[in-house]
Parts: structure tokens; sequence; C-alpha cells
């Protein structure tokens, strides 16, 4: 999960820390059940978790977008 997140972060534009977080969890969560219920080799575990996070953090970071920074700080003035 730790290196999707890092990937979602340097990569993409969009990503934000609603996405990383449902992405990290997304991860663990399909890590968790991966070995219960396939027959996926071991190898493949780090790339499926990886693809994971990516994938569920950025379609989080669409459903969840933050305003912009700019436009918070004039809200408040």
């Amino acid at each position: 999960g730790l290196a999707g997140i890092f990937i979602l972060g340097i990569f993409t534009r969009r990503a934000n820390s609603a996405g990383a977080l449902v992405g990290a969890l997304a991860s663990a969560l399909v890590l968790f059940l991966l070995p219960r219920f396939t027959s996926l080799h071991f190898f493949l575990h780090a790339a499926t978790g990886i693809a994971t996070c990516v994938i569920a953090g950025y379609l989080a970071s669409l459903l969840f977008p933050v305003a912009d920074r700019a436009q918070k700080l004039n809200d408040k003035v």
C-alpha cells in the first residue's frame, strides 16, 4: 500500500488525502483476501496491492474532490 500511495502522489495531480486513505485501505483489504480466495503466486501480491492502491485512490480522489487552497483562504476572509 505504501508504494501505491507514493506512486499516486508522484504521478497524478488529482490525488488527495482522502483518495490516498481509501487506496491504502482498499489495498490492505485486497492483500488480506488475496491468499485466502485465489491461487495467485506470492510474487504477484505486491504488484496487485500497488495496482489496487493506485486505482482505488485515483477513483476516490475523483469522487471526493478537495476545494482549491486559494478558494478556502478566500472563504475564510
